[in-house]
């Protein structure tokens, strides 16, 4: 490779413009600040910022900043003392006390100290805005100890507001400031700040119990072995989870003591962690809480079930770990370095690629003029948000006005109030005042709808992240976006060793419980009546049912959906209170339930051939029927028949489904026959990561894609029986028929036997919805749905899987 080295000026000037730090502060990507205080520094300013209680002379009242530093400086009080300012905090020994004073009560030493390193130019305009804020010149400081997320929105901040060179000047001052009173607090870490909970053995023991019951339900053949595996690793988190509380809580105890001179003020390895300087919350429980399940290095056994190994590592680092726990840990330690060293190459040759298709496209004006854009909502994986309204829509141009309704203070009148006007770009505050004003979807500019010529238009680009500002004319986007979602693949395939294989499980909540009083209201709810003891329950039979609680006077809403073979407690239009439970489902397990009341008839349940009787050793020889991969003319299925013996109801049976009933056994309905494992519960582990990306941008057509409906419409389900030229039946296959009532069009699917359906007879389904498992085909989503559709559905699954990581790229790119 060649070197250059800029000799003549203009080589010199163009370097130093383009390529010196100070002016690449912040991150292309996402927009946020590259540079800012780490480590040391970081640690430095977060003790600088707590408080400790009953420290000598708290509560001082002193008349300026100069007066209560001075003070400092004489030994009177400690950096962590509990002060009042006149000026930065309500002083109420002169002034009567107001509600509506927005300052603080008290704030420290350490943070007057801050206030007046970072800059005495702002201190003299004070302006307050709400009470846990001290007084700046715009520019918006907590009152409380300092992390290094806060200390970068500080920098954001300043940048937004000051301009650069304040910028520059404030980070060096953070760094001065950082090392110095990094210094001064002479911070150690020793064996005894990893405060191991008392209670740990208790925990441990009840989770051994729990354990135990749950072998023995297995041993019973209550419960499945896939169950039983993953109810002992859900108790295993869970027992992990708590005794790291408990470990915090302990160490924060320590800071929430009150001053004694023979005592640490602070437990360092909390502060290091909590203050982000060094590692974090996963990194500490090991050390001082317990280590927790560990994975398994060996891809997919079936079902994937055991990628966690269920024996957990119960000791932590400073208690020691035993031979079998050191040999598990090994096991996982060893899977993170080898990940590692084979997907940095992976990484490269994604930005590569990546690269070779976007390195032309280059801003090419400043406006298309086009009217078209794209609708965007918050982006979501079932419950959680993963990004934000006013995250998307931050640095771009909108295509309508956004209009609020707005009430006029004197008048107290509602009026329209514009926030953005067509064709500007919207601001951070703006963005936050959308998203607080209500508006859950916004249409904007975007590359996807540009109009130019060649490359692109700066409207419809927005912001360049890197300079807070619309982007010029002549940058070379493409290539910035590539790099852009190249360069964290290298993070994301470098992130599993710091834990060194510990098992992080994403763990959901089966259970639905009332935040506030209110009404239910079900919506699609199609339901078999069940009675359980004294009690009358209903059993969902429908995909796509929701409930939704109201409350009238306070007009809060909240829905949820349900998942097929939900439980629910209450029914429609019942009143019901806070903490009451709405509905429950099984987490590990989709129910096949039965919707008649009759005897079962099993058909063309062959063992050996469609269905195989397993004795787990594990579960202490517990036997299990489970239905097998099978060729040829089978289609094993359950019948429900009547007295007279018709056939009333039937259900086919995909592989590894469980059958819980036997041959002509008298059901009742809503009593759950079979059950099919979720493939939901897996680790999050990263190697999903990168090759899922590459698979979108690639867009290959995956391994057993799921079947999609190609119109709107009600399903029908049934089966039918191949025969070859003889007239022998070669196979017998599920036929799904969407049939849409308007329009009078009829698709029909035919699926093997064996495929496991996502939709049951009498459901109501959109064009571009799934009907079976699997992973959607980008190809086929095309053609139901159309171009724009298709641009949503690739950039939200690609962001799912970054956001998952934790990682930020823009949606630009």
């Amino acid at each position: 490779m060649a070197v250059y080295v800029p000799l003549t000026i203009e080589a010199q000037l163009e370097c130093r413009m383009i390529m010196m730090s100070s002016y690449n502060l912040f991150s292309p990507a996402n927009g946020r600040p590259l540079v800012g205080p780490t480590q040391d520094m970081v640690m430095g300013i977060y003790y600088l910022t707590q408080e400790k209680k009953k420290e000598r002379n708290e509560g001082r009242l002193f008349s300026s900043i100069d007066e209560a530093i001075c003070a400092h400086q004489h030994g009177l009080v400690s950096l962590n003392t509990r002060v009042q300012v006149n000026g930065v905090t309500k002083c109420t020994e002169h002034e009567k006390a107001d509600e509506n004073d927005p300052r603080p009560e008290y704030t420290t030493v350490g943070r007057i100290l801050f206030l007046s390193a970072i800059d005495d130019g702002l201190i003299h305009s004070v302006e307050f805005k709400k009470k846990e804020l001290l007084p700046t010149n715009r520019i918006l400081i907590p009152n409380k100890a300092l992390g290094k997320r806060d200390l970068i929105g500080i920098v954001e901040q300043i940048f937004q507001k000051k301009g650069l060179y304040y910028t520059v000047t404030l980070l060096d001052q953070l760094k001065q400031l950082g090392y110095h009173y990094a210094t001064v607090s002479g911070l150690t870490i020793s064996v005894d700040d990893m405060v191991v909970p008392r209670d740990k053995k208790a925990i441990i023991d009840r989770a051994h119990k729990r354990v135990e019951a749950i072998e023995e339900q297995a041993k019973k053949g209550v419960i499945t072995e896939s169950e039983r595996y993953n109810s002992i690793v859900d108790v295993w988190s869970e027992t992990t989870e708590s005794i790291t509380q408990d470990m915090v809580k302990e160490m924060r105890k320590q800071e929430q003591e009150d001053a004694n001179p023979t005592k640490p003020r602070f437990n360092s390895v909390h502060l290091m962690a909590f203050s982000g300087a060094r590692g974090n919350m996963d990194q500490v429980r090991q050390l001082a809480a317990m280590r927790g399940l560990m994975s398994r290095p060996q891809k997919k056994i079936r079902g994937q079930m055991g990628e966690i190994i269920e024996t957990p590592v119960i000791s932590n680092f400073r208690e020691g770990l035993s031979i079998l726990e050191y040999y598990i840990s090994t096991h996982g330690g060893r899977k993170g370095l080898a990940d590692t060293a084979l997907k940095t190459a992976d990484a490269g040759y994604l930005t590569r690629r990546l690269v070779d298709v976007a390195h032309h496209v280059v801003v090419s004006e400043e406006d298309c003029g086009t009217i078209k854009g794209i609708k965007v909502s918050a982006l979501k994986v079932g419950d959680e948000v993963i990004e934000s309204l006013a995250e998307r829509i931050f640095g771009r141009v909108v295509l309508n006005d956004v209009v609020v309704d707005a009430v006029d203070e004197k008048t107290g009148e509602i009026h329209p109030h514009v926030i953005v006007r067509n064709g500007e770009m919207i601001t951070r505050e703006q963005a936050e005042r959308i998203a607080e004003a209500g508006i859950e979807s916004l249409r904007i500019r975007s590359v996807l709808t540009c109009e130019s010529k060649t490359g692109i238009c700066a409207k419809c680009y927005g912001i360049d992240l890197s300079r807070n500002a619309l982007v010029r004319v002549g940058e070379a986007v493409g290539v910035i976006a590539a790099q852009s979602i190249g360069e964290p693949g290298t993070q994301l395939t470098l992130r599993t060793f710091h834990i060194g294989g510990a098992a992080a499980r994403v763990l959901k909540q089966p259970r639905i419980t009332v935040p506030f009083d209110g009404v239910v209201e079900q919506i699609n709810c199609k339901v078999v009546r069940k009675k359980e003891g004294d009690k009358e329950i209903q059993v969902v039979i429908t995909n796509n049912a929701v409930v939704r609680l109201v409350n009238e006077q306070t007009r809060q809403r909240q829905s949820w959906e349900l998942p097929f073979g939900s439980r629910l407690h209450v029914a429609s239009d019942a009143k019901v209170c806070k903490g009451d439970l709405i509905a429950e489902w099984d987490v590990y397990s989709i129910p096949v339930v039965a919707e008649r009341t009759g005897r079962i008839r099993f058909q063309d349940m062959v063992e050996g051939k469609t269905l195989i009787t397993e004795r787990h050793k594990a579960a202490g020889g517990s036997i299990e029927r489970r239905v097998i991969p099978f060729k040829g003319k089978f289609n094993p299925r359950l019948n429900i028949v009547n007295e007279k013996g018709k056939i009333i109801s039937t259900y086919s049976l995909p592989v590894d489904a469980v059958v819980l009933v036997e041959d002509d056994e008298q059901i009742h309905g809503g009593d759950t026959i079979a059950k099919i494992p979720r493939e939901e519960i897996r680790t999050k582990d990263v190697t999903g990561g990168l090759p899922r990306v590459e698979e979108l941008f690639e867009a290959r057509h995956p391994k057993n894609a799921a079947v999609i409906s190609e119109i709107d419409g009600k399903v029908k389900i049934a089966t039918v029986e191949r025969n070859d030229k003889e007239g022998k039946v070669v196979s017998i296959d599920t036929v799904i028929t969407i049939y849409n009532e308007k329009s009078g069009k009829e698709k029909t699917y035919t699926l093997p036997a064996g495929r496991h359906l996502l939709v049951y007879e009498g459901d109501r389904v959109e064009s571009g919805e799934p009907l079976t498992d699997g992973v959607i085909d980008a190809h086929k989503y095309l053609e139901v749905r159309g171009p724009q559709h298709t641009q949503e559905f690739l950039l939200n699954e690609v962001q799912q899987v970054y956001r998952l990581q934790g990682v930020m790229v823009n949606d630009k790119h």
